[in-house]
């Protein structure tokens, strides 16, 4: 984490202004915060610090350095002009945490892991095509208020009723998903391919 901050701090303004870069890449934030807050106290990866930390404290101090190096990438975004996109990882959702509001209580609505569905993008379809009810992102509610926008890739089998018009030939179904952003409506969605010449948008015809 130190040296990620480091780089990050003073190594990457450098490397922006020096290289007149536009875009900034992060793949991905959640590898070295999960290596460092999740890997158990035994892990070898963690800091003699955090190694003394358990349960809320230990998440406290990851929400700490995740709003930090939030900062330290928006700040940069900002000075620069540019834009920075950070990839995230996925967990599994515990079974009962997806059911659609039609099979809950009016108490259960209410419950994060229930709402969390809307600002994660995972499983809030009302007729779910794309297999991923049962994730969420990585890094929880603090990484969520941290970000401007979020983008939601999916990946699925190719339904037999689902066809394109693309010449990738693809078994997987491959969704874009505007979970939130301040410039487009939330729930756009866009169907594409990974060709070899490049990543395409595609005409989605469902039967």
């Amino acid at each position: 984490m130190e040296s990620q901050e480091h780089i990050l701090s003073y190594q990457l303004p450098v490397v922006v202004e020096t290289h007149n870069v536009g875009l900034i890449i992060l793949d991905s934030v959640a590898a070295n915060f999960r290596a460092e807050y999740d890997g158990g106290p035994r892990s070898k990866l963690k800091s003699k610090m955090n190694q003394k930390k358990t349960g809320p404290a230990l998440l406290a101090e990851r929400g700490k350095q995740l709003v930090k190096m939030a900062q330290i990438l928006r700040n940069l975004a900002r000075l620069n002009n540019i834009a920075v996109v950070v990839a995230n990882q996925v967990s599994d959702r515990f079974e009962g945490s997806s059911r659609r509001s039609n099979s809950i209580s009016d108490g259960e609505i209410m419950t994060l892991d229930h709402q969390s569905r809307w600002f994660t993008g995972w499983g809030d379809e009302e007729h779910q095509s794309y297999g991923v009810e049962n994730k969420v992102p990585a890094l929880g509610l603090v990484w969520t208020n941290c970000i401007g926008a979020r983008i939601a890739l999916h990946k699925n089998p190719r339904s037999s009723n689902v066809s394109d018009h693309s010449k990738s030939g693809s078994s997987w179904e491959r969704v874009m998903k505007v979970v939130f952003a301040p410039w487009v409506e939330g729930g756009t969605v866009c169907h594409y391919v990974i060709e070899p010449d490049g990543v395409k948008g595609v005409i989605v015809n469902i039967g």
